[in-house]
């Protein structure tokens, strides 16, 4: 459905679901095209989380500001969209980003996620807050994580 350009409460609620689509990395291949991608990607998110995977006892266990803001956005789009429902779909870095919007939802939103897939990325389960990880099992994940 596309909306019209000044859309009003009266238009989102006419939409049925929503598709949220988080972007990966980018190669490490890009940084001559996309420094700043790259650096951000990898340096900011990718390095950080791996470490707060492996070695949590070393680094703190919880996850970067881009998927605190990613989490935000879920729960804005969420609030915005209230009679849809939605899908969730990330690879690499963006499986991470879904895995803390999902599971950062408030709670009578969680009725409205008709699916979350995930593909090649890591498990943050170990960097979730206790009352996040409650929320896995409220929540069907289609996944490719590797505990």
């Amino acid at each position: 459905m596309k909306l019209p350009k000044n859309s009003t409460e009266a238009d989102y609620d006419k939409v049925s679901h929503v598709t949220m689509l988080y972007r990966g990395s980018s190669g490490f291949n890009e940084v001559l095209e996309k420094p700043w991608d790259v650096a951000m990607d990898w340096f900011e998110n990718d390095i950080p989380m791996a470490l707060r995977i492996a070695v949590p006892d070393w680094v703190p266990t919880q996850g970067t500001v881009q998927l605190k803001e990613a989490a935000d956005f879920g729960n804005a789009s969420l609030a915005k969209y209230r009679k849809a429902t939605f899908s969730f779909y990330g690879h690499s870095l963006a499986s991470m980003d879904v895995q803390h919007t999902v599971t950062s939802l408030k709670d009578e939103y969680l009725e409205r996620i008709s699916g979350v897939y995930i593909y090649n990325g890591p498990n943050t389960y170990r960097t979730l807050p206790g009352v996040e990880l409650k929320k896995l099992q409220k929540i069907r994940i289609g996944n490719g994580i590797k505990s």
